[in-house]
């Protein structure tokens, strides 16, 4: 809500291998990845509108054992 992501940042990502791949779809991201040796890696948003922002829950899960799940917290902001 109140962002849209570079996709670019996500084909530098998927081409230096940090990440398989991903999609951009409705507002969603979603990555791909064979592991996770990384420590993490950087994108990019833009803000497109202010106000106090709530970014909804992330999912983390193995997709062939979907059971391992976990999930953070959504997180709260202001875009000014």
């Amino acid at each position: 809500p109140g962002f849209e992501v570079n996709s670019g940042d996500f084909r530098d990502l998927r081409d230096k291998g940090l990440i398989d791949r991903f999609e951009i779809n409705n507002g969603r991201i979603i990555l791909y990845l064979n592991n996770l040796g990384q420590k993490g890696f950087r994108f990019g948003m833009k803000a497109i509108s202010e106000g106090r922002v709530k970014m909804p829950a992330a999912t983390i899960y193995d997709y062939y054992n979907p059971q391992v799940i976990h999930v953070a917290q959504p997180v709260e902001f202001t875009v000014i």
